[in-house]
This record gives structure tokens, sequence and C-alpha cells, in this order.
């Protein structure tokens, strides 16, 4: 709900109604969360999700890489619900980080992706 400061469209993204929408073709977003993360710390993502109408779904994940690329960590949640539901996964941050981004993706198809609420916190 906080729209879309800080995040970098890949496009097909709106914020409609307080929420991050991604329409019916490919699209999505991400956003740098590097300078947040410390080497060695769990973090937990939380927000909802949905989809519009029956469709492959919306991805919500983080995915961190090494300096030549490599992923060293890359959790998802793909939520396939026409009701919103909770995106819940822990991550924890190795050494080595070199870039680190959380992200939503949807693929083409016939439902709208809807995500909110979206944070990170360290749990331990």
């Amino acid at each position: 709900s906080g729209g879309m400061t800080g995040w970098i469209d890949w496009g097909n993204t709106a914020i409609v109604s307080g929420a991050l929408q991604v329409g019916t073709n490919a699209g999505g977003c991400g956003q740098d969360i590097m300078g947040k993360l410390v080497a060695g710390k769990t973090y937990r993502v939380t927000g909802t999700a949905r989809i519009t109408t029956a469709a492959e779904g919306v991805w919500v994940g983080i995915k961190l890489m090494d300096a030549t690329g490599a992923v060293l960590v890359n959790p998802v949640q793909l939520v396939t619900a026409t009701a919103s539901t909770a995106v819940s996964f822990t991550f924890t941050v190795p050494a080595g980080v070199a870039s680190a981004n959380i992200f939503v993706w949807k693929n083409a198809n016939s439902a709208y992706g809807v995500v909110d609420n979206l944070s990170i916190v360290s749990v331990a």
C-alpha cells in the first residue's frame, strides 16, 4: 500500500486501490534490498497476494546473488488463490551476497495479480 517508491517496474504494473496490480500480460517489479540485509541474519517476508481468476498465479520472491551472478538464495511463494492469501517465508543471508532483490512476477494469462503490504523483518 506504499506505492511504487523504490521499486523498479519491469512492465505491466500499476497501483490500484493501494495495492500492486500486475495485468494480464507478463510483468512485475523488483526492489534492491542489499543495503537492508546483514549476512548471517534470517529475515521473514510477509504480505498478501491473490489473482483475479483461476490461472497460473503470481510469484513473490527474494533473489540473493554473488558477484558472479550465481544465485545463492531464491525463496519464492506462488499464490494461485482468488481470495487474498498470506505470503510468508523466511530466508537467511549467506556470506558473499553481492546483490539482493525482492520481486513480484506474473506470467501472461487471463488473471490479474494483486500484491499488498509486503514487508521484510529480521527474525534472528
